[in-house]
């Protein structure tokens, strides 16, 4: 069963093998594919969102133009109207008709009212698009003045339907100039109650507004109606294209001006996305490009609303064609892809077949070198590598060879911890059986000094262990020059536990003892001071040796500064330099040992290196 099964398995590796190359190849045009698609929707999507809105714009700036020339239009025209409307103040006529107290049932009003309707009839004349002039008196009286006919009404108080409107108190809150309003039927203003069952009255108008003053004091007020109609053609008439919705709202939003005469009166929806900071602006709403701006002259908006699918017309073509050149570019990718890499393949298929026969252990295979593409290249470096490897195989087995017998020199050589320890503690108590108790506690501090080494791997351990591994070294030392050295510490107990590099001290009391105090036969002191400086631990290490000349201290201070660059120091403060490159190692360039001395008078080391708590 178990040989079936390794059969199974090495004929499936086989024919992994034999169609990796056309895996590859259909992979290679699969990731080619998809990725000039990705490229060519990512440039088309982005093309084609930068061109929608340089179009959105374009569109903004031509309403803007449109908005122009409608603001002129529709500022020529109510300047018309407000001319004529001052003129009407102004007249003799009008003058005498109101000083007269208005309408009285004789012939003297008669007259005076006949030469007000006719000054009024003249002024309508020269205008066809006002539709009615009345007056409406403070005290109630009135009169107008309709292409149906002539009216009048005498005081009688505030009867009629106008004084409810609150046009009165808008031309009161400012008597110098003419107030527009929309919204209102022409049949609102009528003098007298008129018999129009069909709405031939109903007819939509735009309100000018004026005091009528007379010596300064307001008396009543002039209001002149115009056919809504004449100004929606002004708007209307200047969109060529005739692709625009254009209307005039009040800044409440409610429309005044509209070719549709049944949405007069209605609020604007898009109104309430349009900003009272803003005077000039569009913006997307439903479909539709919203453009908007302020009239100052009438404090009107006008709103020019245009459907989406007009703006992108153009562009939309421009879209279907290049959907069309997608198509054909992706085409063309996969055929001129599957040939090429077709091209490209032989020879990494005949690389794969060698990298397959080098598995089988068949080393020093070559390929033909005579391909000029980039797999060429690969196929000569293949070469390379294969004899490399056939080379490098040769060394491994020298090596090997040679490691092999350096390693039974090493086992001979080889001294085992326990056994040192066993004869030290052995020369001990041979020691303690002639009771020399100078060579016990000899033996029993070396032994103490040597068991950290071979205790832990570690590179670290606490300030406190540190101490007492100088303090065996001390003690060792003493035995040497006769207890002529004394060590003092100044050592704050929460800086004990802190974690400190194993025998960085050491090396230096070492060269304080060998350096300092080889002239007095070991008599001296060394302090030893730790203390915090911010994150890091200040050492302090002096002594009252003999000191260091000024030539040599120089050169030590040079081999410090120079210790990373140059790792062949042999002699002379050798410790103090492995011990500062140390340091450096571990905790970077600023950290170190700095040395001052005076010859004569001792030494002073200053070590930085960083607290690890």
């Amino acid at each position: 069963m178990w040989p079936v099964i390794r059969f199974l398995k090495r004929k499936n590796l086989k024919k992994s093998m034999q169609s990796f190359g056309p895996r590859l190849r259909n992979q290679l045009i699969l990731v080619f594919v998809v990725t000039i698609s990705c490229v060519l929707a990512f440039v088309f999507l982005t093309t084609y969102q930068q061109a929608k809105k340089l179009l959105q714009e374009q569109s903004a700036n031509i309403t803007s133009q449109y908005f122009a020339q409608n603001e002129y239009n529709i500022e020529a025209f109510m300047d018309d109207v407000d001319k004529d409307a001052k003129l009407l103040t102004l007249t003799w006529d009008i003058q005498d008709y109101i000083n007269r107290g208005g309408w009285e049932n004789d012939f003297t009003s008669i007259m005076a009212a006949r030469a007000v309707f006719d000054d009024i009839a003249s002024i309508m004349s020269n205008n066809e698009a006002i539709l009615s002039v009345f007056y409406f008196g403070s005290d109630g009286t009135a009169l107008g003045v309709t292409e149906r006919g002539n009216y009048v009404k005498a005081r009688d108080g505030k009867t009629l339907d106008y004084y409810a409107m609150g046009i009165e108190e808008l031309v009161r809150s400012d008597i110098t100039k003419t107030h527009w309003l929309g919204g209102y039927l022409l049949s609102d203003f009528y003098v007298e109650k008129l018999n129009d069952p069909e709405g031939v009255y109903d007819v939509p108008c735009i309100t000018a507004a004026r005091s009528f003053n007379s010596g300064g004091i307001h008396r009543g007020t002039l209001i002149v109606n115009v056919e809504e109609s004449a100004l929606a053609d002004l708007i209307t008439k200047s969109d060529e294209r005739n692709i625009r919705k254009s209307y005039l709202v009040n800044t409440q939003g409610e429309i005044l001006v509209h070719e549709d005469e049944t949405q007069i009166g209605q609020m604007a929806q898009v109104f309430s996305d349009i900003s009272p900071d803003i005077e000039n602006d569009y913006f997307i709403r439903d479909g539709m490009q919203v453009n908007f701006s302020y009239l100052s002259t009438p404090g009107w908006y006008m709103i020019s609303e245009v459907s989406l699918e007009s703006v992108y017309q153009d562009i939309n073509q421009l879209r279907d064609w290049f959907l069309i050149i997608f198509i054909i570019a992706i085409i063309a990718a996969v055929s001129i892809s599957f040939y090429w890499l077709y091209r490209l393949m032989r020879p990494l298929d005949a690389l794969r077949q060698a990298m397959h026969r080098m598995e089988k252990g068949e080393v020093g295979e070559h390929l033909d070198e005579n391909c000029r593409n980039e797999l060429g290249l690969l196929g000569r470096q293949f070469n390379k590598m294969s004899d490399s490897i056939s080379h490098l195989i040769h060394r491994i087995q020298t090596v090997e060879n040679e490691k092999r017998t350096m390693e039974l020199e090493a086992l001979k050589m080889q001294i085992n911890p326990h056994f040192l320890f066993n004869t030290l503690s052995n020369i001990k108590y041979m020691a303690m059986i002639i009771q020399s108790q100078t060579i016990t506690e000899a033996v029993t501090a070396l032994g103490n000094m040597l068991a950290p080494m071979f205790r832990s791997d570690s590179q670290f351990w606490t300030i406190g262990e540190e101490i007492d591994f100088l303090e065996n070294y001390i003690k060792i030392m003493n035995y040497r020059f006769g207890n002529g050295i004394r060590v003092t510490y100044d050592i704050p107990d929460e800086l004990r536990e802190c974690q400190i590099l194993k025998f960085v001290l050491q090396p230096l009391l070492e060269n304080a003892i060998t350096h300092g105090f080889e002239q007095s036969e070991g008599m001296g002191i060394i302090s030893l001071k730790a203390e915090q400086s911010g994150e890091n631990l200040l050492v302090h290490i002096s002594d009252n040796g003999q000191g260091i000349s000024p030539q040599k201290l120089e050169e030590l201070k040079k081999n410090l500064k120079n210790s990373e660059k140059d790792k062949s120091l042999k002699k002379g403060h050798i410790g103090i330099v492995n011990v500062h490159r140390r340091l450096q190692l571990y905790f970077g360039p600023d950290y170190g040992i700095r040395i001052t001395s005076q010859e004569g008078q001792g030494t002073h080391l200053e070590m930085l290196l960083k607290i690890i708590k």
